[in-house]
């Protein structure tokens, strides 16, 4: 009969507890990171000179805890490629450089615990984990411009563009550092939000002054006028 399936499923639910997903557990209660604790070690120029003229490897292990018992275990691989400088047209300068990280995430918690299921089945005391494999990619670009020239120190155009991206396993830390590095000068809060992806540009006209100091061999200090502009869109991190 239909009341009957309906028991079964009931019990089903019961005596099989769900294992909810660790990203959930952590931002749908807020749950502040209480601990980080680890080592990375880096690595100069592992490819060779020859094929790419600047990079550095790092491997990193970590051990993260919150204040609710959640832990973490959290082991990443970078690769950075560049500063790339170059020579533009007109004495233009320019360079690029990359980020390549990948990581995985061993996420665990108590199945009676912080969002756990029923405590009275027996195996919600169990602790459970889960893997959460992430990865991120940055690139920067920066762009020096002479605009005037006649004289020794000329005004010049500074530009610099960021971009930022990544899966949503992001370990929050991470976010959190993504969303503080993707401010721009004049937003009144201490931090962005976390972040999974982001866009920054900046713009800057440096104004050269000199500065009148009169003594004995004459001026010493110099010092320049900086008109700014910069701009940022960036993707929040989602609750899972």
């Amino acid at each position: 009969p239909p009341d009957d399936d309906a028991g079964n499923a009931d019990t089903a639910s019961e005596t099989t507890p769900l294992i909810p997903h660790a990203d959930k557990i952590i931002y749908d209660q807020e749950d502040p990171l209480l601990c980080r604790k680890g080592l990375t070690y880096n690595l100069r120029n592992p490819i060779p000179r020859n094929y790419v003229r600047q990079s550095t490897s790092s491997i990193s292990l970590e051990r993260t805890s919150t204040r609710n018992g959640l832990h973490e275990s959290i082991g990443s691989v970078s690769l950075d490629l560049g500063p790339f400088h170059s020579d533009l047209p007109l004495g233009s300068r320019a360079n690029v450089a990359t980020r390549v990280t990948s990581g995985t995430r061993i996420a665990e918690f108590s199945g009676g615990g912080v969002g756990g299921g029923d405590s009275d089945s027996g195996s919600s005391s169990d602790s459970s984990w889960c893997l959460l494999p992430y990865a991120s990619g940055t690139a920067t670009t920066r762009q020096i411009f002479p605009l005037l020239k006649e004289t020794g120190r000329g005004i010049t155009l500074a530009l610099h563009h960021s971009m930022f991206t990544s899966t949503q396993n992001l370990p929050r830390h991470e976010a959190n550092a993504a969303g503080f590095a993707a401010k721009v000068r004049g937003y009144t809060g201490s931090s962005n939000e976390p972040i999974c992806s982001s866009i920054v540009g900046m713009t800057e006209v440096r104004i050269p002054i000199t500065i009148p100091i009169v003594r004995k061999y004459g001026v010493v200090q110099d010092a320049s006028l900086v008109v700014f502009g910069d701009w940022m869109v960036a993707l929040r991190r989602q609750q899972q």
